[in-house]
């Protein structure tokens, strides 16, 4: 895709704060008013990359009220050519293409900006701009799904794993892994879910400040003070997003 990133930038931040006001069933603005964003969800749709993921709420039980609204998970699971019954749906369709267009504040910031600043990529040793929904290399969801697999699968093949635990119930294994490349000060966290068919990513972000002053062991600490429960707005099987797990399996550097 060719363009000024600025421009792109623009638009994006424009649309995603205009769908907020926008009624359910509205037509798919999204097609003529962000076409190469469109453009991006249903190649990933032809090529199969949504199998990769597993299933996410589109409400946040940090924010504590939906971070995406129905309309526009609507109007992109039609793009993606994907079911849904709200609030859940395909955890990258959400995580990757509806937290860009989500103008709903958090506590850590809007959820778009894990793709739009520098700190995601940066924590991971990429370039700036890896996560650019506007760059012309792949599309957005392919590349945050070609980083974020490797550490979620084989996390302890990484050196700069700083910790990982799996979490379990049944049939159910939740994965979080967090990762600090190089001298960066802020690391990443990926999350899965694995429901008996492999592990599926469910979201990845930033934790700022990691490995600053024995942050890094404070929020460790405070991780683990929690009980095993699914993380992160993720489903799995017949359980619901914040749902208790039974154990945990803890790994560190």
């Amino acid at each position: 895709m060719t363009g000024n990133p600025q421009t792109h930038l623009r638009d994006l931040l424009a649309v995603g704060d205009s769908l907020v006001q926008e009624p359910t069933g509205t037509s798919l603005v999204l097609a003529d008013r962000l076409p190469w964003l469109a453009d991006q969800i249903r190649a990933d749709a032809r090529s199969g990359r949504f199998d990769v993921w597993g299933r996410s709420t589109a409400t946040d039980r940090t924010a504590g009220h939906r971070v995406i609204p129905p309309h526009i998970v609507q109007q992109l699971a039609a793009l993606a050519g994907l079911t849904f019954a709200w609030p859940v749906c395909n955890a990258g369709l959400l995580h990757v293409y509806g937290y860009l267009l989500s103008a709903t504040p958090t506590i850590h910031g809007p959820k778009r900006d894990r793709w739009l600043t520098p700190q995601l990529p940066t924590a991971l040793g990429l370039d700036a701009t890896a996560f650019a929904p506007w760059e012309p290399t792949s599309t957005a969801l392919d590349r945050v799904a070609a980083v974020a697999r490797p550490i979620l699968n084989s996390p302890g093949d990484d050196e700069d794993v700083r910790f990982w635990c799996d979490e379990r119930d049944g049939s159910i294994t939740t994965r979080t892994v967090v990762v600090c490349r190089g001298s960066s000060l802020d690391a990443a966290l990926v999350y899965g879910v694995n429901e008996g068919q492999g592990m599926r990513l469910v979201t990845m972000f930033p934790i700022a400040g990691f490995n600053a002053a024995g942050f890094d062991e404070e929020w460790i600490a405070q991780w683990l003070s929690e009980p095993p429960r699914l993380r992160y707005n993720a489903v799995a099987l017949d359980r619901q997003a914040g749902a208790p797990l039974a154990d945990r399996r803890v790994s560190r550097d």
